[in-house]
């Protein structure tokens, strides 16, 4: 696996295969990297805690539970001899990639000044389920200071007591995306409203770590999410 696994979820992810293999398996070899660049995975639980490990399990507090699916669905086929079949799709990014330097942590000068936050292209007054929200922010490069600050994207919904976070960039349905223009560096945040969301008025808030080390923050305008 292309990742560092914790002890605890090392284990539960060799009984898993274990489990769908049955009695036949005598060992379960598990084989990852040290220094990957997918990161650590944890247990949930370990996850919650948040220490070193956590803060670089890079797909949230389930991503053991889904490499122990996968695990789980591969160990099945392997047994039984009956091809995977997935309806997931892929970019073919061979030949296409560039390779990019380091940052240096000095690069994207412009944003160092106060508007890094500043919201670009705002929202729309109004969205229904099934919509998409997308606002653009001046941003700073994300892998200058990775991985201290944790989330680049909230999705918050005003309340009778302040504003509630009800999804991060760790949920399906919203993404983050970073571009250069004109030597400012733009991060475009996206959230598809699922269909389950209540109406209500809602906001995108975007995060980063300038430059210079110091913390920014912006939120969208608030818009209005009605029913279906």
């Amino acid at each position: 696996v292309p990742v560092e696994v914790t002890t605890m979820a090392g284990r539960r992810l060799r009984d898993t295969v274990m489990t769908e293999l049955g009695d036949w398996a005598q060992y379960i070899v598990l084989a990852g990297y040290t220094n990957g660049y997918s990161g650590y995975v944890t247990t949930p639980e370990e996850y919650m805690l948040q220490q070193y490990e956590a803060g670089h399990t890079l797909h949230g507090r389930w991503t053991l539970p889904a490499y122990q699916q996968l695990a789980s669905q591969v160990a099945s086929a392997l047994q039984s001899g009956a091809p995977l079949v997935s309806d997931i799709s892929y970019d073919d990014w061979r030949g296409k990639s560039a390779g990019r330097p380091l940052p240096t942590g000095n690069s994207n000068s412009p944003t160092i000044e106060p508007r890094a936050g500043e919201v670009m292209v705002a929202a729309r007054d109004r969205y229904q389920p099934g919509q998409s929200v997308v606002v653009e922010f001046r941003s700073a490069n994300p892998t200058a200071h990775f991985p201290e600050l944790g989330k680049h994207l909230i999705v918050e919904r005003e309340t009778a007591t302040g504003w509630q976070v009800i999804a991060d960039d760790g949920d399906w349905a919203t993404r983050v995306r970073w571009r250069e223009d004109r030597g400012v560096t733009v991060a475009r945040l996206s959230w598809d409203i699922p269909a389950a969301t209540s109406p209500g008025s809602y906001r995108l808030t975007h995060r980063g770590i300038d430059p210079s080390g110091r913390r920014f923050s912006g939120s969208s305008r608030a818009f209005e999410v009605g029913a279906l």
